[in-house]
């Protein structure tokens, strides 16, 4: 979905092997370069992910996290993983190594009936499959857990609640371990909106908290390594970020105090994911006041792309760029090089505070500093942003700028696989040759297309005014 395994807002604990790179290549020279290699067996396990999977192809894997673990400096992964020297096509996200994990969890007679179940791509086949399993009795926890998996991928609710239930149904004990707790708190994670929604859906969150809470309860019971304990706490503070009311974070503090009282050390897996949670409900003191004392302990996650990313994204979703500001400030006073996932988070930042040509530069001096090429995502944010200034105050230099852009981001876009992106992109064109053909038609609710800036940037709240009115420059007097 992010830490001593580490992510961001992330995914899970994977090993990455061959598999196609996303369109946007990074040029960042301390990027896991052994994903590719072809004689590579065994793949650096991710720090990130905040659930543990079973083996999942990279096909199985979304788009978006895929490229997010690609885009992760080596530093942050915590070990190498697998226990084979022949490269086998898989992302591991259930951890091999005989210290931290129990191999017989794992029955190899069940080894294609996980595979199955993650290629499912309706959710009746997926709950048939496993209905079968169950009463052949061939359904062990593993099986489980590939069906949850499954389900979050899928952002399948509905099928994941009576995957749960049929668990529970079980004649014979199934016990639950560490990899399926984080497993079931992911998934209800990715579950929580609708397909091609944004807003979580309140019956859902009610349902997850309860839930989450009952598979954390189980989770403390299976907890015997120092990366159980962490794999557990950040599990749950991401299901926490994604509910984000006052329950979750209740719920979280309680967590974080049974944690305090454990004989396990917390990793950056968890310090991470725990700043990033703290800085979504905004409380900027308590993180400012953590990372002054991981400084000044020589913490390395207080030095990690993945912590500036995800702060940075938790300030951006509350519209605060100022807050934005001053973490990246924080963190490149350490030496640190940010990754493309960080300048994306900062310019989103300032986006959705509405300015979007601080928004622009950021993505540009990304670009200058040879950090990494645009992606389709932030094709999208910057086509948006473009728009929105050419709307302020047209001009010819402008207008070129718009179009050269624009047909840069149709090459990007075409050789990109996320279909979402693909029809951002076509409101945003159809939107600009609007614009271009009339600039006095529209005004600036009509150019909000990217659906962050429609649905959650302070300009859904402002004025409706129209094009050639220098209202940027306003707003930013006005603040």
């Amino acid at each position: 979905m992010a830490f001593s395994t580490v992510a961001s807002v992330a995914g899970p604990p994977i090993r990455f092997v061959l598999g196609p790179w996303p369109a946007a290549r990074s040029k960042e020279p301390n990027r896991f370069s052994g994903l590719q290699h072809p004689l590579l067996g065994s793949w650096l396990a991710t720090a990130a992910a905040v659930a543990i999977r079973s083996h999942s192809r990279p096909q199985h894997v979304p788009p978006s996290r895929r490229e997010r673990m690609l885009s992760r400096p080596e530093t942050t992964y915590s070990r190498k993983t697998g226990r084979g020297k022949r490269s086998s096509g898989f992302f591991l996200a259930s951890p091999t190594h005989p210290k931290n994990s129990t191999p017989v969890r794992r029955s190899p007679h069940a080894s294609g009936l996980r595979d199955r179940l993650k290629q499912c791509h309706a959710s009746q086949q997926l709950l048939d499959l496993l209905h079968d399993a169950c009463m052949a009795g061939s359904a062990d926890i593993s099986v489980f857990s590939a069906a949850v998996q499954r389900c979050g991928q899928r952002h399948w609710w509905g099928p994941l609640q009576r995957v749960l239930d049929l668990q529970q149904k079980q004649t014979r004990e199934i016990k639950p371990d560490i990899v399926h707790v984080s497993s079931v708190l992911h998934s209800l994670a990715t579950c929580l909106r609708q397909k091609g929604r944004f807003a979580v859906v309140p019956a859902r969150a009610q349902k997850a908290l309860e839930v989450g809470r009952k598979a954390f309860d189980e989770g403390k019971n299976v907890v015997t390594t120092d990366h159980d304990f962490n794999i557990l706490l950040s599990s749950t503070f991401k299901l926490c970020y994604q509910i984000a009311d006052a329950s979750s974070r209740e719920w979280a503090l309680e967590a974080w105090e049974w944690s305090s009282k454990q004989a396990f050390a917390k990793d950056r897996l968890t310090w991470q994911a725990y700043l990033s949670l703290s800085e979504h409900y905004g409380d900027v003191r308590l993180v400012d006041k953590l990372l002054t004392q991981g400084q000044s302990e020589g913490a390395s996650w207080v030095r990690d792309p993945v912590a500036l990313g995800s702060l940075l994204n938790a300030a951006a979703n509350r519209s605060d760029a100022a807050r934005a500001r001053e973490i990246w400030d924080t963190f490149r006073l350490t030496g640190l090089r940010p990754n493309m996932i960080c300048y994306a988070a900062y310019s989103k930042a300032h986006m959705l505070a509405g300015i979007p040509s601080k928004a622009v530069d950021i993505l540009e001096e990304m670009e200058r500093e040879n950090v990494a090429d645009m992606n389709s995502k932030l094709v999208v944010d910057c086509g948006q942003c473009l728009l929105i200034m050419y709307h302020s105050s047209p001009s010819e230099l402008k207008q070129q700028r718009l179009l050269k852009f624009l047909a840069r981001g149709d090459k990007i876009i075409e050789a990109d696989e996320r279909g979402n992106a693909k029809n951002e992109w076509r409101k945003i064109k159809k939107t600009a040759n609007h614009l271009l053909a009339d600039a006095t038609a529209l005004k600036l609710q009509d150019v909000l297309c990217e659906w962050k800036a429609r649905t959650a940037s302070l300009m859904k709240d402002w004025e409706n005014f129209d094009a050639g009115t220098e209202y940027l420059k306003k707003t930013m007097r006005d603040r």
